[in-house]
């Protein structure tokens, strides 16, 4: 049988291996996660010796009956995993809502630069001080305006009615909501709830509470 290797980088801070290994989990494909610790001298070396891709995390690694595979860049990883999980759920079965998910999926992937930028993923961390940066307040209006645009047609719990992509690209966002003391309006209390509730979810946390390394956010 055919089995993946996944490397991310450091589950506290690594926004981009959350979403990979989310994506992993949810289509049920057999794996094994390995985490090269970010940003030391000898990082970029680590991920060089893994696969030939290029220098940076996630990547996922298949060998086996089916041939060799190298996958980089959480997106394409996603939709690997759907097309070998067809019938996992990481999109919408209705075309249309497949569209929209795809959408929500793309801005993310391609978007918010700012909240990016000064609100780092840090789930062990608490930080004041930083809703006022440059473009955080537009970036998250806009994440709050996508969150309720999909709830309001599906009914919740999640974007799409059940735990997805597109829930699942959101997810380090709703931790650096709560690791800033960003306030969510009520209206999207419970989805953000639901997602930091989520199984796959706890269990990324749980691992960052136990990693042993830092990264000082400036």
């Amino acid at each position: 049988m055919d089995r993946y290797r996944l490397l991310i980088g450091n589950r506290n801070h690594s926004s981009w291996s959350l979403r990979g290994w989310l994506a992993m989990r949810l289509s049920g494909l057999p794996f094994e996660a390995e985490v090269v610790p970010l940003f030391r001298d000898d990082t970029a070396g680590k991920m060089v010796a893994f696969s030939d891709a290029p220098a940076r995390v996630p990547v996922l690694r298949r060998n086996g009956p089916a041939g060799d595979l190298v996958v980089w860049d959480s997106l394409a990883i996603l939709e690997h995993a759907a097309e070998r999980s067809p019938d996992a759920g990481l999109w919408p079965a209705d075309p249309d809502r497949r569209a929209e998910a795809r959408s929500v999926v793309a801005e993310m992937h391609s978007g918010f630069t700012a909240l990016r930028t000064h609100m780092p993923m840090a789930i062990r961390e608490r930080i004041d001080g930083r809703r006022d940066r440059p473009g955080v307040a537009d970036d998250v209006a806009r994440v709050f305006a996508l969150w309720r645009r999909c709830l309001a047609r599906s009914g919740g719990p999640f974007l799409f009615g059940e735990w997805s992509a597109a829930d699942i690209f959101f997810a380090p966002v709703t931790t650096r909501l709560r690791t800033y003391g960003v306030p969510v309006p009520d209206d999207l209390a419970a989805y953000t709830e639901a997602v930091l509730a989520h199984p796959h979810v706890r269990e990324w946390e749980a691992e960052a509470v136990r990693e042993p390394w830092t990264v000082e956010i400036e």
